[in-house]
């Protein structure tokens, strides 16, 4: 019932200059809550804002699109910058991350930085590092991006009179999933066969015996990537203080209606009708989504690592999650988790290794 009523009492938009002279950059910003996401920062004040793309015309299109969501706010040169990334490459999110940090370097870098990228792939496939595409997308892929962003992002700080933001369109899926089920795949054994020989987490995510479904696979992977973001929040902190330097938050903004699970269409006529119908009666615009994104973005140091949403019952959200992150398995499992990224890393991403001791805190 929540979710029908934010489609006709959204979260409410915060002040005009509340993003001013900011810099803001939004992966998967050429369409749905990417877009949407990017016009609210232009609409509130930011200086510049950077959207990724994979589709050069999708860029084109996008900033068509934006020139009409701003009323001409996006038009001024330098006012919107299109860089390439491609989630489902190591070496691409590697290269955009080199790129990204150079953005008002020594000047505070980025103000906000927001994950939105994301994929449904509806079939078993391998990218071409070799894992299952919503694993690498949603999950490894932003671990690494995440990390490396962060990274020149705490170099900034010194620079700044104010703490940079970054935030994760993550996913209300995560609450379906036990703490205890978690450990149990962490603690899976290398198999010999299928689509991976390596063990645990990644392992059984990456085994095509283990993909009854894709909304299996996307909501397990967007799990993983919240634990991924928890791990970054810790990082985030002040070894000496304890306190954040920069401000993380995943955040969900329910269902909105958006093309992500475009690739259903080739599952027939019953499918594209069912997800029509329930985006239809539940879903809310993309514009209205990205205000909660928006929120999630603003929040202060005591809301760091917070899971942050309007919807559900906050009791109750507020018990699970500290289940599943905060509980001594959850820990062990967003450990567990971590190593296995910087196991990938090191095989696949080596110039990024360093980001990723064997000893790292959790």
């Amino acid at each position: 019932m929540e979710q029908i009523l934010m489609r006709f009492s959204p979260v409410a938009l915060p002040p005009a200059d509340t993003f001013h002279d900011q810099t803001c950059l939004v992966t998967g910003g050429t369409g749905g809550l990417g877009l949407a996401l990017a016009a609210h920062f232009i609409n509130l004040g930011a200086k510049q804002v950077v959207i990724t793309s994979r589709n050069a015309a999708k860029s084109k299109n996008a900033l068509k699109e934006l020139e009409k969501l701003t009323s001409g706010k996006s038009a001024p040169k330098d006012k919107v910058r299109v860089m390439e990334l491609d989630m489902s490459s190591f070496k691409s999110v590697v290269n955009f991350a080199a790129e990204a940090s150079k953005i008002n370097s020594g000047k505070g870098g980025l103000d906000c930085v927001f994950l939105n990228a994301g994929a449904i792939a509806v079939d078993y496939e391998l990218t071409d590092d070799g894992f299952e595409t919503n694993l690498q997308t949603n999950a490894i892929g932003t671990a690494l991006l995440a990390r490396l962003l962060l990274d020149s992002m705490l170099r900034e700080r010194p620079n700044r009179t104010t703490l940079a933001h970054m935030g994760l369109t993550g996913s209300g899926h995560h609450l379906t999933f036990t703490v205890e089920e978690l450990d149990k795949w962490a603690a899976t054994p290398p198999m010999g066969d299928g689509g991976s020989v390596r063990g645990g987490l990644v392992g059984y995510v990456n085994d095509p015996k283990k993909y009854p479904n894709p909304d299996f696979s996307y909501s397990i992977t967007k799990t993983l990537a919240h634990y991924a973001m928890a791990q970054i929040a810790e990082l985030a902190r002040d070894e000496k203080t304890g306190r954040p330097q920069v401000i993380v938050n995943t955040c969900c903004p329910g269902i909105v209606k958006t093309d992500l699970a475009r690739n259903h269409a080739a599952k027939g006529l019953h499918m594209v009708a069912g997800i029509a119908l329930f985006h239809g009666v539940l879903g809310k615009t993309a514009e209205q989504g990205a205000r909660t994104l928006l929120r999630s973005v603003m929040t202060g140091e005591e809301q760091h690592g917070e899971f942050i949403r309007f919807y559900g019952d906050k009791a109750k959200t507020a018990e699970q999650s500290s289940k599943l992150f905060k509980s001594e398995t959850g820990k062990k499992v967003r450990a567990a988790f971590w190593r296995e990224v910087g196991d990938v890393v090191r095989e696949k991403a080596p110039s990024a290794a360093h980001l990723f001791p064997r000893a790292e805190k959790a």
